[in-house]
């Protein structure tokens, strides 16, 4: 369960589970250890517990604080606190303007292997009134590229078995139509140096993710031939 609330000139976050709980002598190691306290109990669980020594690293880093409450058996409460006071409407970013337009005969193959990512990306462009193919796999996006010309794609880079990097460059291997299509990396990946990456290895440009519709509108008014632009 969470619960989000004020508290003076700070926010309060609870997160309550009724999962196997921690043993009070674990407790004071809670977010410091990197390891899991109960073996036997976890040993179905992997992971590494840097978790909760991040998170309290994040909260001091906005001078703020992290605690936990447990039962054993019961349940725990971890509670964050964040002292960030009342904003207003003036201290939102300001919107970027979209540019009303359509491209019905746009041929777009969307690529990404989270159905959810695929949902929202094919929503914005279904304002535009652009149905796009889709493809679920670097090896899928190959396989469509082959059997027909595109005007833009749009392609994940972290996939399993092929990444988008690697079928990109497939696709500009295939020759024939799509050897020069624009291809642009959809990525969460803003560490120094990659777009850099991307543009070296077939990609004409980069969008990073979350997508917001304006970034989106400007690359298809930027990528997509202008006879299929209608405004």
């Amino acid at each position: 369960m969470l619960r989000v609330f004020p508290e003076g000139e700070c926010v309060v976050i609870e997160v309550k589970d009724t999962g196997i709980d921690i043993r009070k002598e674990a407790l004071s190691k809670l977010f410091t250890a990197l390891e899991q306290f109960d073996l036997v109990r976890n040993k179905q669980i992997q992971g590494t517990g840097l978790g909760l020594a991040t998170t309290r690293r994040l909260c001091e880093m906005m001078n703020g604080s992290i605690s936990v409450h447990s039962e054993y058996d019961r349940g725990s409460v971890f509670t964050v606190r964040l002292p960030l006071p009342r904003g207003s409407e003036s201290d939102l970013p300001e919107e970027k303007e979209c540019v009303a337009f359509t491209a019905p005969d746009a041929r777009v193959l969307l690529v990404d292997d989270i159905d959810i990512n695929l949902e929202i990306a094919s929503f914005v462009l279904s304002s535009c009134r652009i149905q796009p193919d889709l493809a679920r796999s670097g090896r899928e996006a190959l396989e469509k590229a082959g059997e027909k010309q595109y005007d833009l794609i749009l392609m994940d880079h972290m996939m399993p078995e092929m990444d988008g990097v690697e079928a990109a460059k497939a696709i500009r291997a295939m020759g024939g139509n799509n050897a020069g299509v624009p291809i642009l990396a959809l990525t969460a990946n803003a560490v120094s140096g990659a777009r850099e990456m991307f543009l070296a290895n077939g990609f004409n440009g980069v969008l990073s993710k979350p997508m917001d519709n304006a970034t989106l509108m400007e690359a298809l008014l930027k990528w997509l031939p202008e006879d299929l632009v209608q405004r």
